[in-house]
């Protein structure tokens, strides 16, 4: 089984959003490995605690 790496909820964020805040060789990187990543309860929980005020 491969290793899956977490991805931290700022760059899953960033990621989804193409935010230009995300350097483009980090975005490039991700694509070109292509390793599975994994979201975390924790990220999840700030995603939908930050979005719903």
């Amino acid at each position: 089984m491969k290793n899956s790496y977490p991805l931290d909820t700022h760059i899953l964020i960033w990621l989804i959003n193409k935010n230009s805040r995300l350097n483009k060789n980090i975005c490039e990187d991700i694509d070109y490995y292509q390793h599975p990543y994994h979201i975390s309860a924790e990220s999840l929980r700030e995603i939908v605690s930050y979005s719903n005020p």
